[in-house]
Order: C-alpha cells, then structure tokens, then sequence
C-alpha cells in the first residue's frame, strides 16, 4: 500500500487540476490561506472530515491519499459450532 503525505499530495493534485489552493478553500467555503496553511506551513492540525471527503470527491481520489484513515472493515465472527 502507498503512503501519502497529505500535504503534499495535496499541492500535487492542486497543481494536476490546475487550480489554486486559494480557490479551492473558496470552494470548500473557508479563507483563502486555510490550504495554504495546511499545505506549506505544515499546519499541525489535519484537514477536517467535511473539507477531506469534499476535495477526495473533487479530485476523484481515496480520501486516505489526503490524511484520511483507512477502511475499517469490521472483524468477522466465526460460525463454528461450539
């Protein structure tokens, strides 16, 4: 499995799409500077659920590639008699 730093696959994609980080903290209804912040400064904080499953969509990438936490598929039980 590969390993994202989500700043950095950020300014990646951003840069794909040919669009600003500014515009897309506009997008997602935030000052301008938020993903600039996030992506340069290295903003300790991570990017919010809401503001990481909206740019996944509009990149059309895994939210994983942008800090987001893996699947979490549950445990399956065994149905061995006991």
């Amino acid at each position: 499995m590969r390993v994202f730093d989500p700043r950095t696959r950020l300014r990646e994609l951003a840069a794909t799409r040919g669009v600003s980080l500014a515009g897309l903290s506009r997008m997602l209804d935030r000052p301008e500077r938020h993903l600039s912040n996030f992506a340069r400064r290295r903003r300790l904080v991570p990017l919010d659920a809401h503001d990481r499953r909206m740019l996944a969509l509009f990149f059309g990438v895994s939210e994983m590639e942008l800090g987001g936490d893996a699947p979490h598929w549950p445990e399956r039980r065994s149905r061995r008699a006991a």
